[in-house]
């Protein structure tokens, strides 16, 4: 049976180096000009890093470096989205369609819909980011 590292045989350095930034919490146009530093425009860092985030080998290494945070705070995606939809539920109920649409919206994000910047709180994952990017080539 093959090693871990063996999944990511067909990753490139850079498409790791953007797999642990967007892991970390890095927008994916950020990462993409980290790890990929040019000229091109933001705009088109961003339209590549979302294109990236397409790739199956990156989008797993960017799992792999969440799952941690997330099983230490006990959250699944399931019941984050279920305890939304509940808040969405409530607020409609008393006609506040302006939380109900924010809940709606922190559902979509929580699912993937939308490429949000967000802050990592977890500092296991940041130590984990240093530890990995040691070791790429710049």
């Amino acid at each position: 049976m093959a090693g871990p590292e063996s999944r990511y045989q067909h990753i490139t350095a850079k498409q790791i180096k953007f797999a642990i930034l967007v892991g970390a919490g890095k927008e994916y146009g950020e990462a993409h000009l980290e790890a990929y530093p040019n000229k091109m425009s933001f705009k088109t860092h961003q339209e590549a890093g979302s294109r990236l985030m397409k790739n199956s080998k990156v989008l797993a290494k960017v799992l792999e470096i969440r799952q941690p945070a997330a099983i230490d705070a006990q959250i699944t995606l399931g019941n984050h989205l279920n305890t939304l939809e509940d808040l969405r539920d409530k607020a409609k109920d008393f006609n506040h369609f302006g939380p109900a649409i924010r809940a709606e919206i922190a559902r979509g994000r929580v699912s993937g819909l939308y490429n949000v910047k967000e802050e990592n709180v977890n500092t296991d994952v940041a130590k984990q980011l240093a530890e990995l990017m040691e070791g790429l080539p710049d």
